[in-house]
């Protein structure tokens, strides 16, 4: 009885030459040795490349596509002009101050790397500048906040026997207005009793301070 033909002949045409049976495949008309295991992986391959053309989308080309051309951009660096570095130099002098930081904080060379990287072209100001000019600045303006805040209130002036860092004597002046207090001003006592006398003559000056200094803003 003869052997019965593998269906994957379905795909393929017999061919005789020279005594040689070969395979044709119907579908790309290619021409291989009539081995069942080489037609089934042909049809196999040529199945799996019409299925991939197929998911090709019309009018495509199998061409590669050349790479889009980025834009070149440049980083614009913003450079601390006058005004800005001024601000910047108050605002490092209210931190110190807000801190109780030393003065001599300010010229450490991790903060100049700081603010070289947040804000090139920055000067960090010195102690000296912070300790003076930088001071007066902010404390002018911090009572000028504080004279609007407490106008046509009634006041409260406390002072309080206090020690610095370095263990002075120190007397410390509050002001007390509208559930808020703020430090007015602080006095060395060094080599000064705390007597009653001494005391009050301070209570009597900052007294006078102090209206003098809120009355710039009566009008305002």
């Amino acid at each position: 009885m003869p052997r019965e033909r593998d269906a994957v002949w379905t795909n393929f045409t017999e061919i005789k030459r020279d005594g040689v049976t070969r395979a044709e495949c119907r579908r790309c008309k290619a021409n291989m040795v009539a081995l069942v295991a080489r037609m089934k992986t042909h049809i196999c391959a040529s199945s799996a490349q019409s299925t991939s053309k197929d998911a090709e989308p019309s009018g495509s080309s199998t061409s590669p596509v050349p790479p889009k051309k980025l834009k070149q951009t440049t980083m614009e660096v913003v450079r601390t002009g006058p005004g800005k570095q001024h601000e910047i130099e108050l605002q490092l002098t209210r931190y110190v101050l807000a801190t109780n930081t030393s003065f001599r904080s300010v010229e450490n060379p991790q903060l100049k790397k700081l603010l070289e990287l947040l804000r090139p072209g920055t000067n960090v100001p010195t102690r000296q500048k912070v300790s003076g000019q930088l001071l007066d600045e902010v404390y002018t303006e911090e009572m000028a906040k504080v004279g609007k805040i407490v106008k046509d209130m009634p006041a409260t002036l406390s002072i309080d026997g206090w020690s610095s860092l370095q263990n002075e004597p120190v007397i410390g002046v509050s002001f007390s207005a509208g559930g808020e207090s703020y430090l007015i001003n602080t006095i060395d006592t060094t080599g000064k009793a705390h007597t009653a006398e001494y005391l009050s003559e301070i209570t009597a000056q900052m007294i006078k301070e102090c209206e003098r200094e809120f009355q710039k803003y009566e009008n305002n």
